[in-house]
């Protein structure tokens, strides 16, 4: 993974639940599957939160003081000066707008934040994703900086949930799922479970209930005892587990927007102010069953028998499934500039672009002649290197824009040795993308040329180009023929 790093503020703990973490989580994962980095910074972390995002290939870095303090913001920011993310991304209640202010970011890093209650959750962002079925939160005051990314085409969804297979609905409930959240501090699971088995059907239903990472070892959960009732701890992804469910009971949060997503009859459990307009949006929109509050000293049921035996539930289960598409992190991944990128072999017909991006007045500032080249002998030259059995010309794409051009040519004079080039599209450039085209491409020269080895010419003073090859692998490669200039190389190897 050589792309540009994304950078995740939120922490984990019995008290905060596990939320902020698991639904950045869906961002990071489709940002590291388009080849960038991410590093979760935290201040508090459950044991088994952070062995999911190990898993999941995200670098972890612990803060060593309390969350939103003054030592906290300036411990924070000196991670972010030496990490240098494209992106930071903020998630959790206690970074409120005069934290942000405070933070230092350097000077390429913008800022997004995960908001729930509207313009009182930031300062000065650049984008504000607001993960919901629809916008339950006024954000006409934010500044015209910021991009407002709001209602159901943005609902975070992992891969694990994406992933999952649906199936029919039933009249009647048989498998019942209760996830109250990673730490569920009210015992709403508990509540819940004392009704179900008061049921004269109980019997019938299997149940399983899930104690996140952060729910004590002392809960009320553990006092249960019946035979149909399985409590499942902290697993380690809950795609299997949709799966074997046909209705679900869980808080109005990101899970019940999962779960709706695989087109399970939902009973909400709200366990917190900040889930009322939510409860009300997928309650308006025919999304699920209001069970109970579990705020008050003493929560009463409604609607349980609607939820596991009704024609009602087939309703609900059929709304929330048309209503989300799944493709919400992607296009929050586009919004940040990280294209997928795809390599095609180049046609006559990207001669244009390619004339263009190669006279911009950066690439011919950086290029060993800076001329001006004209549209005739451009063409010329580019036919030439089509029809070239020395040449390997590759156009990157995204969703058929294309972003630029990378060169192979057969060094004549050293053989299995090939030379590189590099020219992006201006709206390109300084987004952190280089180094990721510059593997991805190489990966895709080493599988037609894998005795090859790749080499790189670079003006001494352009130090961003010579960064740009070390984060793509290249390693330094001195010529005592042209010590003028910098050459750099990658080979096939595993140490490469």
């Amino acid at each position: 993974m050589n792309g540009p790093i994304l950078a995740i503020r939120a922490d984990a703990s019995h008290q905060g639940g596990t939320g902020h973490i698991m639904r950045t989580l869906a961002i990071a994962q489709e940002w590291i599957s388009r080849g960038g980095n991410c590093t979760y910074i935290c201040a508090t972390l459950p044991d088994a939160i952070r062995q999911r995002l190990e898993t999941e290939n995200c670098s972890i870095h612990m803060l060593k003081n309390a969350p939103a303090t003054a030592e906290e913001i300036k411990e924070t920011s000196a991670v972010l000066e030496e990490l240098k993310p494209r992106w930071l991304l903020i998630d959790g209640y206690l970074f409120t707008p005069a934290y942000q202010e405070a933070l230092e970011l350097p000077n390429r890093t913008k800022l997004a934040v995960v908001s729930d209650y509207g313009c009182q959750d930031f300062h000065d962002p650049d984008l504000v994703i607001h993960s919901n079925i629809e916008a339950v939160a006024d954000y006409t005051e934010a500044s015209d900086k910021a991009t407002i990314l709001t209602g159901a085409d943005y609902i975070l969804l992992r891969k694990e949930i994406l992933n999952t297979q649906t199936k029919p609905t039933t009249p009647t409930a048989k498998n019942l799922l209760i996830t109250m959240g990673g730490s569920d501090p009210q015992e709403a699971s508990f509540l819940v479970c004392q009704e179900i088995l008061k049921l004269r059907d109980s019997e019938n239903l299997n149940i399983k209930v899930i104690l996140g990472a952060a729910y004590p070892a002392n809960g009320k959960m553990h006092s249960i005892n019946a035979s149909n009732l399985e409590l499942v701890c902290s697993p380690p992804s809950m795609g299997d587990i949709y799966e074997w469910a046909d209705t679900a009971i869980s808080s109005p949060s990101t899970t019940a927007l999962e779960l709706a997503y695989c087109g399970l009859p939902i009973g909400l459990i709200i366990t917190a102010d900040n889930q009322e307009k939510i409860l009300s949006a997928m309650i308006d929109k025919n999304l699920a069953f209001q069970l109970s509050d579990a705020r008050g000293e003493e929560a009463t049921f409604n609607y349980l028998n609607d939820l596991l035996n009704s024609e009602m539930r087939l309703e609900t289960s059929r709304r929330s499934s048309e209503l989300i598409d799944g493709k919400g992190t992607k296009r929050i991944c586009d919004e940040m500039n990280l294209p997928t990128i795809s390599l095609r072999s180049g046609t006559l017909e990207d001669a244009k672009a390619l004339h263009d991006w190669t006279n911009d007045p950066a690439t011919r500032a950086a290029s060993f002649s800076s001329d001006p080249i004209p549209w005739e002998g451009h063409l010329k030259w580019y036919k030439a290197q089509l029809n070239s059995t020395e040449v390997t010309l590759l156009i990157i794409e995204s969703c058929s824009n294309k972003l630029g051009v990378v060169r192979f040519n057969k060094n004549v004079e050293a053989d299995g040795e090939s030379v590189i080039s590099i020219s992006l599209a201006p709206e390109c450039r300084s987004l952190g993308l280089a180094p990721l085209i510059l593997r991805k491409a190489a990966d895709y020269f080493f599988e037609i040329y894998p005795q090859q080895a790749i080499t790189a010419w670079i003006k001494p003073e352009n130090i961003a180009s010579v960064k740009t090859f070390i984060r793509a692998n290249y390693s330094d490669y001195p010529s005592p023929q042209q010590p003028d200039k910098v050459r750099m190389r990658l080979t096939n190897t595993p140490s490469s």
